[in-house]
């Protein structure tokens, strides 16, 4: 017997499958998450069941290799936290083989375990894939007897054998059924990955990549191989063409210094002398200058001291003569105004005394036609001499102003 089980999810659903934990349809297929043909299968990780579809086409399978294609689509790991993907179990269900995703530092990697006969999960070394599709395969087989200690794992990715486990004690293993998905999730995962191209066997021999990709992997192998050795001998030429035009600018540089230097010097000796004769002349002229200054200063201070002087004596002298004149204005208008106050004030004196008789005489007659009377209860009036009206007190009733008949 040779081919097992396979299936791309061409048919769009999970029918081929023996069953599966799909978690409310967070297993599903999907145009989406192929890597070949139109569908593939979407794993969505948003918590910690088991999401997977599960083969039971496997029968005490002590020979047992699969492929399957990964691609991680940017899942959110922890890291070293573990995600299996793909699980084998024995008749009694448990696991005895496994392949793992998980993050190391800013790194997907691959590995895969063997369980033997003692418990122990054998595993490989984690082996980097970038985030895209991969095709990852197995091939395990249980060891041929008791004692014998030749199981063993191997582990593909993209048809490169990675690393193969051997020496693992696993006689009274053998495969009963397998799942892919999701399976035993652990903390610190979420997103979405995607599964495709499912292919199973129980003779060991190679399932390899999808037509085409292994003949494309060989020629890129080329290419690179080829582009290498181009790079590397155009890396000796350039280096060697860099050297011999650093040594040709080293010299050219050198000679270039020492003509610049001499020139340099001989440019400062005649700067130097030109400096020296222009500061000694500057100083001369700049002698003569002050002297010139000096004595213009000396006489220009003299003559106008000798004009500041006849400018004083004239002020004093016209401002002496002009205090005179303004004492004597002076005194003349204060006896103009003594003399007309004096009489202004004799004449408002007379005005006033003729006021205050006028005023006197009117008030005397007012008071000859006034008397003083008073109205006692029974009605009787009584007058009063007219010079003791002032006098009367109010005890001695209200009093009132009559004229006369």
């Amino acid at each position: 017997m040779a081919d097992l089980f396979s299936d791309g999810f061409e048919s769009g659903n999970l029918t081929a499958w023996d069953s599966n934990e799909n978690d409310d349809g967070d297993l599903s297929v999907t145009e989406e998450a192929k890597l070949h043909g139109d569908y593939g299968l979407s794993v969505l990780i948003d918590d910690q069941s088991n999401i997977y579809v599960r083969d039971d086409t496997p029968s005490n399978e002590t020979r047992y290799r699969f492929r399957v294609y990964i691609d991680p689509n940017n899942i959110t790991m922890a890291n070293t936290k573990l995600l299996l993907f793909m699980k084998g179990f024995n008749a009694s269900a448990s696991g005895i083989l496994y392949v793992e995703l998980y993050k190391s530092g800013d790194d997907y990697k691959i590995k895969a375990r063997i369980r033997d006969d003692g418990g122990t999960y054998n595993p490989t070394s984690g082996y980097v894939i970038t985030d895209e599709p991969h095709c990852i395969e197995i091939d395990w087989m249980a060891a041929t007897g008791d004692g014998n200690d030749d199981g063993y794992i191997e582990l593909f990715i993209d048809g490169v054998s990675k690393e193969k486990l051997d020496g693992i004690d696993n006689d009274t293993k053998s495969v009963h059924y397998i799942w892919i998905g999701g399976a035993s999730v652990t903390t610190d995962i979420e997103g979405t990955f995607f599964l495709d191209d499912f292919a199973s066997n129980d003779d060991g021999s190679e399932i390899g990549l999808i037509g085409g990709e292994t003949q494309a992997l060989i020629s890129t192998a080329a290419i690179a191989i080829s582009t290498v050795s181009a790079l590397s001998r155009g890396i000796t030429e350039v280096l060697t063409s860099t050297s011999n035009i650093a040594t040709s600018i080293t010299s050219a540089i050198s000679r270039g210094v020492t003509e610049v230097l001499t020139s340099t010097t001989n440019m400062v000796s005649s700067i130097t002398g030109s400096l020296t004769r222009g500061v000694k002349e500057t100083l001369a002229s700049t002698s003569a200058i002050v002297t010139s200054i000096t004595s213009s200063l000396s006489r220009g201070v003299t003559e106008t001291l000798t004009s500041i002087s006849n400018i004083t004596t004239s002020f004093a002298s016209a401002l002496s003569r002009g205090i005179t004149e303004v004492l004597t204005s002076t005194s003349n208008i204060a006896t103009s105004i003594v003399s007309v106050l004096t009489i202004g004030g004799i004449k408002a004196l007379n005005s006033t005394v003729n006021i205050v008789s006028s005023i006197t005489s009117k008030l005397i007659a007012i008071y000859n036609w006034v008397k003083v009377i008073k109205i006692t209860a029974d009605g009787t009036i009584v007058e009063k001499e007219k010079d003791d009206w002032t006098k009367v007190s109010k005890e001695e009733g209200d009093w009132i102003k009559v004229d006369k008949e």
